[in-house]
């Protein structure tokens, strides 16, 4: 059998998974492709154009339902069906609004049951981190940092660490674990940084798992030689919130 060449390429091996041939990406590209037509056809004078106008946006909402099922079919845990979940209701309640099947306004609504939902969150996760790590966990293998318009800094040395939470909101904060051990198991650290900024100093041989969510913000690797040990785990929960979380060594 002839080895494959440049001129004699190998046969396609049918059982490679392929690239998706329809993404959100696409999607999105073909919206933006057809509202750029919409102003062109409305700049020259097309009849009829305004009609096509009234038409789109009152069904424009049908993206925000789109994202959702999107996020629903690459979910890998439950906060992203949850926000797959509360992308659909506010693109179908936008829908609705819009086509005049309810009598109230959809954003007066729905910014004041999102803060509520976003307070419960924050609860439930900080009650969460204390019942996953207070229960066995001594002071000094975890930590908790708060900063509300100034800076915090943390400095743990432990052989043993276990998790911990840290928030800045309009401040920042600082928490180097360099001197650090893991235990046995991931260890698993809350962050939420909103109009704030944190700084995260780990060894270079955590392999660092980030579950984090930005929006208008990064949650950002910014390590340098990391080896990537399997058996020291970090998970990274939270949210960056028109702020930054920078991982460094």
């Amino acid at each position: 059998m002839e080895p494959p060449t440049a001129s004699n390429p190998p046969a396609p091996f049918h059982g490679e998974a392929r690239p998706p041939r329809f993404t959100g990406r696409m999607f999105l590209g073909l919206i933006v492709i057809g509202v750029g037509v919409l102003f062109l056809l409305d700049a020259v004078g097309i009849p009829g154009i305004h009609d096509i106008w009234r038409e789109f946006w009152r069904y424009w909402p049908v993206l925000f339902v789109f994202i959702g099922l999107m996020k629903f079919a690459n979910a890998y845990s439950l906060r992203d069906r949850v926000a797959g979940f509360i992308w659909i209701v506010l693109g179908a309640l936008l829908i609705a609004n819009n086509l005049d099947w309810i009598d109230f306004n959809v954003w007066r609504v729905f910014w004041p049951a999102l803060i509520i939902l976003f307070g419960v969150s924050l609860v439930t996760r900080s009650f969460g981190a204390h019942m996953l790590h207070g229960a066995h966990a001594e002071p000094s293998q975890r930590f908790s940092a708060f900063a509300i318009w100034s800076g915090v800094t943390r400095k743990l040395s432990t052989p043993e660490f276990r998790g911990g939470d840290a928030s800045a909101i309009m401040g920042g904060c600082e928490i180097d674990l360099r001197q650090c051990g893991l235990a046995a198991g991931p260890a698993t650290i809350d962050l939420f940084a909103l109009m704030g900024g944190i700084e995260l100093y780990v060894p270079g041989d955590w392999t660092v798992q980030n579950d984090g969510l930005a929006i208008m913000g990064a949650i950002e690797d910014e390590r340098k030689e990391t080896a990537g040990d399997p058996t020291k785990v970090l998970i990274l929960r939270g949210a960056a919130i028109m702020g930054g979380v920078e991982i460094k060594n």
